[in-house]
């Protein structure tokens, strides 16, 4: 199942990559769509959400992009090579709090 989302997420972002400003990797487009769509569903409840729904989708993009774009490159290519980084997982937390904080500013 989570190789299948990220090779959803891989064609998704090679679809949309060719648009927009240019992002720090934008084979992750997918990945970071993935994220906002997660913490889009989970509405203003998740702690550090704004309790305005129509600010939620900001705020989630914001938390996605950060997050994405904070993980090392070696990590990323590990994730992109392999389909999984164990890195990843082990500080996914203490990224998602980070990038969390930083969008609440």
């Amino acid at each position: 199942m989570r190789l299948s989302l990220f090779l959803l997420a891989l064609l998704c972002g090679a679809a949309h990559a060719d648009q927009g400003p240019p992002r720090a990797d934008p084979r992750l487009d997918g990945v970071k769509q993935i994220e906002k769509n997660v913490c889009v569903r989970g509405g203003n409840t998740a702690p550090g959400a704004p309790k305005n729904l129509k600010l939620v989708p900001q705020y989630c993009t914001c938390v996605a992009a950060t997050y994405w774009d904070q993980v090392p490159k070696d990590e990323v290519e590990q994730l992109l090579d392999s389909g999984q980084s164990k890195r990843i997982d082990q500080h996914k937390d203490e990224r998602m709090a980070q990038a969390k904080a930083a969008c609440r500013r």
